[in-house]
């Protein structure tokens, strides 16, 4: 009597995939393990970043792995890695399951999610109450910020007229195809009781009364000129940074004058200098700042302090021995993403108008596409931003910053 043929083996083979769709979807396996760990790596790499920010030099590259792009590009390496995985499965129908893969896919969409929230918390705040705006008084001001980095375009001047600043400052206005649009900005204040203050890269437009200013080269040494915007990766130019402060009259709540303290600052923007150091030098040269002082003499001209007659421009308070005075608000292109901690050794740590004022996701460089908030305004505790925002110039590569700034009672 013949055995029975075992029709189970005969149909499993036949159903078995053949050997070159398994070899593809080996493949296809190992395609998506990579692209799950370049996620993983991708987002430990911003995560030690985030942790450790600035504080040396190697790890400011971390930090500077923008959280916006850790969410963009852990999405679409997850999804790569997810679709692959799937056309894997379907070409190995009869191996047994990659659970090590499989979890390593799962365990990164996990992280990726954390990172997700952890954006719309700390970069997107729009679950801020926003604040109440207070009641226009001469201790209200609105601030207007620009860097225009020497790249202007026709029409910047009528974007930042629209912003209406008690306070405009100019930062790299230095071509001549800037000066037709400062002139209208001129013009457009020339009914109000306008100061001005022209000093190498900055300018500042100010409808309250300047009583002082000086400024002073940060003598930040050069680096190597690393830039990814060229085409070689570096460009070899000098920049040591800047600062200026200025002071203007103001009121306070009884109606009694005051001197409101302004810092402007502008740090180099070559990748290479460790971001830490320079905040450390540039705090250090405006510590002990002994340079010209200037003031208003009789006709409303600039003079260096120590030649003004004091009955014909007097200054109050007095400048101190050395260093800037203790100012009220910190501005400036800083090439500094917000939150790193070298920030802290140059603003006083005083609080930051974003933080107080910012309902939606801000980064001012590069225009038109921002991923980094390099342009910020710290205040101190005395003040608070009850209105920040960015602004499209419509040049340049850095957004402006408009911020509304009051006493904090």
């Amino acid at each position: 009597m013949h055995a029975q043929p075992d029709y189970t083996k005969i149909l499993n083979s036949s159903q078995a995939t053949p050997k070159p769709w398994r070899l593809l979807g080996v493949l296809a396996n190992v395609i998506s393990i990579v692209a799950t760990t370049a996620a993983w790596i991708g987002t430990l790499a911003w995560g030690v970043g985030e942790i450790i920010s600035d504080r040396y030099a190697w790890s400011q590259w971390l930090e500077w792995i923008p959280t916006i792009a850790t969410v963009i590009g852990g999405f679409l390496a997850l999804s790569f890695a997810f679709l692959v995985s799937q056309l894997a499965r379907a070409l190995t129908t009869n191996s047994p399951p990659r659970r090590r893969s499989l979890r390593l896919l799962r365990s990164a969409w996990l992280v990726w999610t954390v990172v997700l929230v952890y954006f719309f918390i700390t970069e997107t705040p729009f679950y801020k109450p926003r604040p109440e705006p207070p009641a226009f008084n001469q201790e209200s001001f609105r601030l207007a910020y620009w860097n225009s980095g020497g790249e202007e375009k026709p029409g910047w001047d009528r974007v930042l007229g629209a912003i209406d600043a008690d306070l405009t400052i100019l930062n790299g206005l230095v071509t001549p195809a800037g000066m037709p649009g400062m002139e209208h900005l001129l013009s457009q204040a020339a009914p109000n009781p306008t100061s001005v203050i022209l000093n190498e890269r900055f300018v500042v437009i100010s409808k309250r009364p300047l009583v002082r200013w000086g400024a002073t080269s940060l003598g930040i040494s050069r680096g190597e000129g690393v830039d990814p915007r060229q085409t070689a990766g570096r460009r070899r130019w000098f920049d040591n940074g800047r600062a200026l402060f200025f002071q203007f009259a103001s009121k306070d709540a009884a109606g009694a004058p005051i001197i409101r303290t302004a810092w402007i600052i502008d740090l180099p923007s070559d990748l290479s200098l460790p971001r830490l150091e320079v905040a450390q030098r540039a705090s250090l040269v405006i510590e002990t700042f002994t340079g010209t002082t200037y003031v208003k003499n009789a006709v409303g001209a600039w003079v260096p302090e120590h030649t003004a007659d004091p009955s014909l421009s007097p200054v109050f308070p007095p400048m101190p021995a050395k260093g800037f005075p203790t100012p009220d608000f910190i501005t400036g292109d800083f090439n500094i993403p917000r939150g790193s901690y070298s920030l802290s050794a140059l603003t006083l740590r005083y609080p930051n108008a974003y933080h107080q004022a910012a309902r939606r996701f801000c980064a001012s460089w590069p225009r038109p596409y921002p991923f980094l908030h390099l342009d910020q305004t710290f205040l101190a505790p005395s003040l608070r931003a009850w209105s920040y925002r960015l602004v499209n110039v419509g040049s340049a590569e850095h957004y402006a910053q408009a911020a509304d700034i009051a006493v904090h009672h």
